[in-house]
């Protein structure tokens, strides 16, 4: 009795350290619609991208688009300096949530000017939403801190890249 007690103690360990050795690395997108107006449909997206953490890289034989994929985020970060979570969010305004896990590290960055400023009339700032018209729309982003200039640049990257990762992926 006693050994059958350990060998299930000893199953249960095991099977704890395997799953917990088990890691992944996942970048979720989510598009939000907004508060619709009465009466109206809204939309909302999902996409999730995935892969086991990377292995070391003598134990790799070739680097997968996925691979170069996880790799091009994590340098859109590094060379934004994107740290921490970032959000820009105007309430009941349709937003974008970018969730990245890699090695570990888990950032949320989450805005709503991609969607707002589609137009090209309207512009995002750290103050809030603003008219601007497209000759003064660099002068005005240039006032903004270096810091919100960068993390919107990140953002951006990072949506450019998952968009293009979905479209190698799900097109015919």
């Amino acid at each position: 009795m006693k050994s059958s007690v350990r060998s299930v103690l000893i199953g249960i360990a095991v099977t704890c350290l395997s799953l917990s050795a088990y890691a992944e690395d996942v970048i979720t997108i989510r598009y939000l619609d907004g508060r619709p107006p009465l009466n109206t449909s809204s939309e909302g997206i999902n996409l999730r991208f995935s892969r086991p953490s990377a292995l070391p890289v003598a134990a790799q034989t070739s680097k997968q688009a996925v691979d170069r994929f996880f790799e091009q985020v994590s340098a859109v970060l590094t060379a934004s300096g994107v740290t921490r979570d970032w959000q820009l969010a105007i309430p009941d305004a349709p937003h974008i949530e970018i969730t990245i896990d890699i090695n570990g590290h888990k950032l949320r960055l989450m805005s709503c000017h991609v969607s707002l400023e589609r137009s090209g009339k309207y512009l995002v700032t750290e103050r809030g939403g603003e008219v601007v018209s497209v000759q003064e729309r660099a002068s005005v982003l240039a006032k903004q801190s270096e810091a919100f200039r960068n993390h919107r640049i990140a953002f951006e990257k990072i949506l450019r890249l998952t968009v293009e990762r979905a479209h190698d992926r799900l097109s015919p």
